[in-house]
């Protein structure tokens, strides 16, 4: 265990929790953000002091671990500006209240975009988004026969998982390697994409996406980005910073001149054919300062 996790206060099972959520290197941002609200609510039942010095301590980690996860950052500000202010009888029911409508949001976002999915004969993604994935399996529960084409998503090969969960559940995949992302988005009929941030000015997705935009544009093929309200972040709160992951994920030569750059996320500034799916909305870039104005 990291020397800095085992100094946390608190139980071995707070411990370990927090443990499982840093090293999570393949889970999608809403599978953090859930495992993050499990730990933090489940440290409401602590004293007073107790349960804000281990909250402190977690928000610290997870703000280290996943900075370009918006709906993390923004769990983690509601925690720390609102929970640890509310007094211990109301504090599990104004973080139950906003994970609820983070969950109606997610429902409703699922929704919309397995019915736009259920429009194109053949679809092309990459690495694991939950979204995504729900809304393939639900396009596909209510009839959707169409093919999804995927990339493995190296170095974590979360598109590899992907594909092992749809096609687990009746979805026709192609799986291939990255290089040959752009004869699967010529094939395609769309391209859909899940995201870790939703500003003004751009998204940020898996390493990858960005190319895969570019093919889209170079082959007329409409792109969909689809976050619940969760993704969705002010400029002022938020800016990307590259993630620097181990480079031995990519090479272990321990050469001094070899130089490794290792990053999960990307900043895509949109062009072509790019739309939002948010809630029950679809909608072009220009348009995100609407939703950036609603509050939970």
């Amino acid at each position: 265990m990291p020397k800095s996790i085992s100094k946390i206060p608190g139980g071995l099972s707070v411990r370990a929790e927090l443990k499982l959520i840093l090293e999570n290197r393949t889970d999608g941002a809403s599978g953090v953000e859930d495992a993050a609200f499990d730990l933090l609510r489940s440290l409401l039942d602590n004293s007073r002091y107790q349960r804000d010095k281990q909250i402190l301590y977690v928000i610290k980690c997870l703000r280290g671990r996943f900075p370009a996860m918006a709906n993390v950052r923004n769990l983690l500000d509601f925690v720390e500006t609102q929970i640890l202010r509310a007094d211990p009888g109301n504090a599990r029911r104004l973080l139950e209240s906003y994970r609820s409508k983070i969950i109606e949001s997610r429902k409703i976002t699922v929704a919309a975009t397995a019915g736009k999915i259920a429009k194109y004969r053949s679809i092309f993604t990459l690495s694991n988004s939950s979204v995504i994935r729900n809304s393939i399996i639900a396009a596909k529960r209510s009839g959707w026969t169409g093919e999804v084409r995927i990339v493995e998503s190296r170095p974590g090969n979360e598109g590899a998982a992907l594909a092992a969960d749809l096609s687990g559940a009746g979805v026709d995949v192609t799986l291939a390697v990255d290089a040959a992302m752009p004869e699967l988005v010529a094939m395609s009929k769309a391209v859909f994409f899940g995201a870790d941030a939703v500003t003004r000015g751009y998204f940020v997705n898996k390493t990858g996406t960005g190319m895969a935009i570019d093919c889209a544009l170079r082959y007329d093929k409409p792109v969909f980005v689809a976050a619940d309200r969760s993704k969705f972040i002010a400029n002022r709160k938020y800016r990307f910073i590259p993630d620097k992951n181990p480079s031995e994920e990519i090479s272990s030569s321990g050469n001094r001149r070899l130089k490794i750059i290792n990053s999960y996320f990307e900043k895509i500034i949109p062009k072509g054919r790019v739309r939002y799916i948010c809630g029950g909305r679809l909608f072009d870039p220009s348009r995100i300062k609407n939703i950036l104005k609603e509050r939970f």
